[in-house]
């Protein structure tokens, strides 16, 4: 009986043992496979954004291209040029790392070679062309000028488009790498339970050790994939494939964490001026005025608009139009880039400040070194009534929130202070304190 008993516990211990054992090589191999994924993906989505950063950099050198040859043939500045012959430099170098990486991707290969294609076209057709004519004293036919608009919006449209089609890839690639993880843990979570009540005598602790970082990584993993960060991976000291894949799933973290902001900026920022759009103006004001509420402390809103702004775009055109408000922004980017100031692009031509905690004071006089800064800008507007280059003119209002203030109703003051600056004659700064 005493034998049989040993021999029982020596079977015993064997299928134990041995069920551990392929229960460590199965998490060995699903370990291996997510990290190998998590590599995957991460260097999947890193050529991705090299591809979307050639992208960009190739259509701001046709950007540079027009802007450089227009400014030679209204000008005959030959400074013009430099930013020209630039932009055919950058814009061949950008080709040519396009084309080696675009191959494996079908999905949007034939969008960036169009948008190539069409910077090309504009580049030998136009824009070297209207330059050689502006050398030689030839003034461009207004047909000419119409042909080479058409042209360079074409261009404008194929990058809109390629651009659309990489991140709709890049989507699409973070989807599937999700639902794989996802699928993942799932899988491995019930594995890993059904072992653990078949060992649970025999392994517990040493399966407690193994399950514990493996189900919170899988609680952080589900974060991730609803972009949630807060939570980091657990702290695991041992140094194997657990740790590994520890360190691989928080890279993974970082980097969609960095992917989300990317993207998120893109989505707060308008596209033309680089500044915060109207619809994160709303959202950020909206906080700042209950945080303000509670501090009992001042906020500010300076408001402005760009005079005689549609008669600028009858007469120079939409695109000198979208350059003179692209100029414009960089000029408010200057001067408001304390943490503490918002600029945004409230729509169309009208813009919109957010100042926490300034005296009004120091508020006017900063809007009047925003309008002198403008005016400094000397781009010319023959259609202006009040000076021969473009102006803005300003409104500035100051209140300490309360709670018998609807916050539209000092938009609306605001509002209220620019208009006085364009009844008065424009090019003003006007204010108004609740």
């Amino acid at each position: 009986m005493k034998n049989t008993h040993h021999t029982l516990g020596q079977r015993l211990l064997f299928r134990t043992g041995l069920t551990a054992i392929l229960f460590i090589i199965l998490i060995l191999l699903s370990l291996v496979y997510l990290v190998k994924e998590v590599d995957k993906h991460g260097a999947r989505q890193k050529e991705l954004i090299e591809i979307d950063e050639n992208l960009t950099a190739l259509y701001i050198a046709v950007i540079d291209q027009e802007t450089g040859q227009r400014g030679y043939n209204l000008t005959g500045n030959i400074e013009f040029l430099q930013p020209f012959y630039n932009g055919i430099i950058v814009f061949k170098t950008k080709k040519a790392d396009l084309q080696k990486q675009i191959n494996k991707y079908p999905s949007f290969n034939l969008y960036v070679l169009d948008t190539i294609k069409n910077g090309e076209i504009w580049t030998n057709q136009f824009g070297i062309p209207h330059v050689q004519s502006s050398k030689v004293n030839e003034h461009l036919t207004e047909q000419e000028l119409k042909i080479g608009k058409t042209a360079f919006d074409s261009f404008r449209l194929s990058y809109t488009a390629a651009h659309n089609h990489v991140e709709t890839e890049s989507k699409h690639i973070q989807e599937v790498f999700i639902h794989k993880v996802i699928v993942f843990i799932i899988g491995s979570s019930l594995l890993t339970i059904l072992t653990i009540g078949v060992l649970w005598s025999t392994l517990f602790k040493k399966f407690n050790s193994i399950t514990r970082p493996i189900v919170e990584l899988s609680e952080c993993v589900k974060d991730y994939s609803n972009n949630i960060f807060i939570k980091e991976p657990p702290k695991y000291i041992k140094n194997d494939e657990i740790a590994d894949l520890i360190s691989n799933v928080n890279s993974m973290r970082m980097q969609l964490e960095v992917n989300r902001m990317y993207m998120d900026n893109l989505a707060n920022k308008d596209g033309l001026t680089g500044l915060y759009n109207r619809r994160y103006f709303n959202q950020k004001f909206e906080e700042e005025w209950k945080r303000q509420l509670n501090a009992r402390n001042n906020i500010n809103l300076i408001i402005f608009d760009i005079d005689y702004f549609k008669r600028y775009n009858d007469l120079y055109g939409h695109v000198l139009g979208d350059e003179c408000l692209i100029l414009i922004s960089k000029t408010v980017l200057d001067l408001f880039e304390n943490p503490a100031e918002l600029p945004a692009r409230y729509g169309g031509e009208e813009f919109v400040i957010i100042t926490l905690e300034q005296d009004i004071a120091k508020v006017i006089a900063k809007a009047e070194v925003l309008r002198r800064a403008v005016e400094n800008l000397n781009i010319d507007h023959s259609g202006s009534e009040i000076s021969d280059f473009v102006t803005i003119s300003i409104g500035v209002s100051s209140v300490i929130p309360n709670n018998n203030m609807e916050p539209k109703c000092f938009i609306d003051q605001a509002d209220k202070a620019l208009y006085n600056s364009k009844v008065n004659g424009k090019n003003k700064v006007s204010s108004i304190q609740l």
